[in-house]
Parts: structure tokens; sequence; C-alpha cells
């Protein structure tokens, strides 16, 4: 019951015009507001960082206006104009569109969470929702060709360490975020949910979607990029940032 009482009184963050949510919202009168610092835009890592919890309350309620209210963004989100494929990390609110004058691509502060949802809404509807699957695949597929950069250190032994960077207006920016070491989990969570999910359909002779397919066929070259990534994180973890060579 609680759980529903604080959906109810988080729902009203949904009544925009489009129905991306706001960042803040009164629980006492449903009151909606952004943060001043974003100019009164919505923060990508907030508005798809809310899927897992609505999509679990709506299946344990059957009630689906909590599914429906979430899922709404990701459709938005799907049908925006992406360049490079990437999605932006300040979303206008009333139009639905990321912010035309902060084009900033990363797996940081303000998108991080976002990527790890997509993956994840997959697995928490049971293999249900392909749209999250496919988004994700993508996001991976665009942040690799756009974002990940090799670094050779010559102070280590010229030893090799794979980095998310970030895209500022077009332009590479060499730094990555210790936030960015999520990625290391999030896809040897894929490989693992691969693997079951290939198992399974397999004992009930059931057909995988394109997009499962795609990941089953990805998910060595995903796990090795894991293994890569973590000792990445691992050896620049008393750095609060890095910024590559």
């Amino acid at each position: 019951n609680k759980a529903i009482e604080l959906a109810d009184r988080l729902l009203p963050a949904f009544a925009t015009t489009k129905g991306i949510p706001k960042s803040l919202v009164n629980l006492a009168n449903g009151e909606l507001k952004n943060y001043g610092w974003t100019k009164d835009r919505s923060v990508l890592a907030e508005v798809g960082s809310n899927q897992m919890e609505l999509f679990t309350l709506a299946h344990l309620t059957s009630n689906a206006i909590y599914y429906h209210k979430s899922k709404q963004v990701y459709d938005l989100l799907a049908q925006m104009e992406k360049p490079f494929g990437l999605y932006g990390r300040l979303i206008e609110t009333d139009t639905a569109q990321f912010a035309s004058n902060e084009q900033v691509y990363s797996i940081g502060a303000m998108s991080d969470s976002f990527y790890e949802y997509l993956l994840k809404t997959w697995i928490v509807t049971d293999y249900e929702y392909k749209d999250g699957l496919r988004m994700y695949l993508d996001s991976i597929d665009n942040l690799n060709r756009h974002l990940l950069r090799l670094v050779v250190d010559a102070k280590r032994d010229n030893r090799k360490f794979l980095f998310y960077g970030e895209l500022w207006f077009g332009r590479f920016r060499g730094r990555m975020e210790e936030l960015s070491c999520f990625m290391p989990g999030l896809l040897a969570l894929g490989y693992f949910h691969s693997t079951l999910r290939e198992k399974d359909s397999s004992k009930a002779e059931a057909r995988l979607s394109t997009d499962e397919l795609r990941l089953i066929q990805s998910r060595d070259t995903h796990l090795k990029l894991a293994h890569t990534l973590l000792e990445s994180c691992v050896s620049v973890l008393s750095f609060s940032f890095l910024f590559l060579i």
C-alpha cells in the first residue's frame, strides 16, 4: 500500500505536455518543477530510470497506468532526433526534444542510469519488453562507435586500456567519469541473460526476437569489452576523472 501511495503521489510528475516528467514533484500538492540549473529542462538519467520500478508496480497491482506513463517516456525518447544515434543529457520537457544548445553525449552524470535501465527493463519484464533491449543494443553500438577509445599508458609498460569519453558539440572530449564504470557490469549482465534466454527458448522451442539474436551474437564481444573496461576502471580508481591521451 505504501508503494502505491508513493507512486500515486509521484505520477503528477508525468502531467506535462508530452508526458516527459519533471525532476521535482511536491508530494503534498503535486506541484511540479525542474532544477533551476537545467533551465527548466528534464534530465535523461532521471526520466529514463523509473521504468523498472513502475513496470514492476504495474505488474504487482494489475494497474497498467504505472506501466503506460513510464513506457511513454521510452517511446518518446526513441522517436527523438539523435545525432550520432546517442541520447542527449537534457530534454525540453514541453516539446520532448533534446536541448539544442546542450549537445553533450556521455555515459556519465545525467545519462548513466538511463542506459542501465534499458537492458534491465527487458529483464524485469521476463524478457517481454523488447523495445528496451533494442534501444540498449543500438545504444551500445553507437557508444562504441563514437565514444570508445584505446589508450596506451607509457608509464605502465605501455599497457592498453579502453575508456568511454564524451562528445561535446560534435567534438570528442577525452574524459571518463568514475560514474561510467557501471558499464562493465552492464555488459556482463547482458551476456548472462542472453545465455539464460537462449537456453529457455531452446527448451520451450520458442522463437527468439531479432534483437535477442543480436544480443546473443554480440555477447562474446560485449563480455570481452567488459573485462577490459573493468581493468581500465580499476586502474584509475584513485582519480576523480581520467583525461585520455
